[in-house]
């Protein structure tokens, strides 16, 4: 019996202990991720003046989900613990890549064109391949990508010095063994693994990464 009350008494101890470790940890995974990010910002806009200035235009959001970066073109979502694992793994091209395809699709007005042609997937994946050459032409790339655009290129899917609508007629209306080459580009994960434009759309909803706030009596209570 005694040994019950002892147990029991000791749980919202360990209980308060552990969330207060876990909002340690949070928080400094945060301020991390934060601190890396800004500096990130602060290279790319001192590089590229005019992707400063789009990048005021969105907030920088933390989440919950793993994720790299998504957005429903004002926020930009993000997840902590997966630019720290970037990092960790050297890959800050990928963050750099990342966060400025968005900034991209801002640039060039892809969030007003995907919202009237929300159910066209060949229009998104045109948008995508139109921010991939803006990227390729400021020499920021991502590997394994060049080579698949390349045969695309090949079969004259996109039209060089087209705009994004001709691209779009020109694959309308493309011959048979054509189509079936695009759609091979569009199951292909190269160009949909960056960002999902379905975020654009739908709003989709992620869950805010708040650092858990102790209270007073927490607080007392550890001490």
């Amino acid at each position: 019996m005694s040994e019950n009350i002892i147990s029991g008494s000791d749980t919202p101890k360990n209980t308060r202990m552990q969330k207060r470790q876990d909002a340690e940890k949070n928080e400094k995974q945060l301020r991390a991720a934060e601190e890396i990010l800004n500096r990130l910002i602060r290279n790319i806009t001192a590089e590229y003046p005019m992707f400063g200035i789009i990048s005021e235009c969105f907030e920088l959001v933390p989440v919950r989900e793993e994720i790299l970066f998504e957005t429903d073109t004002k926020n930009i979502y993000y997840s902590p613990i997966i630019v720290l694992r970037y990092v960790v793994k050297k890959k800050m091209d990928e963050l750099k890549y990342g966060y400025m395809h968005i900034l991209c699709h801002g640039l060039l007005n892809h969030f007003t064109i995907g919202e009237d042609y929300s159910r066209s997937p060949i229009m998104h994946r045109l948008m995508d391949m139109e921010v991939f050459l803006m990227l390729d032409g400021l020499k920021v790339r991502r590997k394994n990508v060049r080579k698949l655009f390349e045969m695309v290129n090949e079969i004259n899917l996109m039209r060089k010095g087209s705009s994004l609508m001709k691209n779009y007629r020109n694959i309308l209306r493309t011959s048979e063994g054509k189509q079936e080459l695009m759609k091979m580009l569009m199951q292909s994960a190269v160009f949909t693994v960056v960002d999902h434009h379905d975020t654009w759309m739908n709003g989709r909803r992620f869950w805010l990464l708040k650092v858990p706030q102790e209270s007073e009596y927490d607080k007392n209570q550890l001490k």
